[in-house]
C-alpha cells in the first residue's frame, strides 16, 4: 500500500515537472534550432510576420493586384466575346445548311466573315485594355 502511494506521488511529480508533454520553453527557429525572440526590437519583423515593409510597399502591392485583376477581367471578356461569336457562327451555319447549294455557300461565307470580324473586334478591345508586356 505504501508503494502504491509512493508510485502515485512520483507520477504526479513527473506530470507536474514534465508539463504533460507541453513545451513551455522559448520558441525556436526550426530551421536553425536557435531561440527566436517573440518580442522583436523596433523596426524588426516578428517571426512569421508577413506584413509589408512600408505603406509605399502596400500601395505598390495593391496597384499590382489591381492591374492583374484588370488584365484577367479583360482576358475573360475577350474569351467570352469570342465564345459568343463562335456560338452565333455555329447557329448561322446550321441555318445555312437548310438553304440550297448556291445560297448555302454564300450564307456560310457571310457567317465566316462575321465570325472573323467579331474575333478581330474582340482582339482589338483586348489590346486596348491590356498594356504590352515586355
Amino acid at each position: 500500500m505504501k508503494s502504491a502511494s509512493l508510485l502515485a506521488l512520483f507520477a504526479a511529480l513527473a506530470l507536474t515537472l514534465g508539463g504533460c508533454g507541453s513545451d513551455h520553453s522559448t520558441p525556436t527557429d526550426r530551421s536553425a534550432g536557435q531561440p527566436t525572440n517573440p518580442y522583436p526590437e523596433p523596426g524588426e519583423k516578428a517571426p512569421g510576420d508577413t506584413a509589408p515593409e512600408s505603406p509605399a510597399q502596400t500601395r505598390q502591392d495593391v496597384a499590382t493586384a489591381e492591374q492583374q485583376a484588370a488584365d484577367t477581367r479583360a482576358q475573360n471578356e475577350h474569351a467570352t466575346s469570342v465564345a459568343e461569336a463562335e456560338s452565333a457562327h455555329r447557329v448561322q451555319v446550321e441555318k445555312c445548311q437548310a438553304l440550297g447549294a448556291p445560297a448555302q455557300t454564300d450564307c456560310i461565307a457571310k457567317a465566316d466573315a462575321a465570325l472573323e470580324r467579331a474575333k478581330t473586334a474582340a482582339k482589338q478591345k483586348l489590346d486596348e485594355r491590356t498594356p504590352p508586356s515586355g
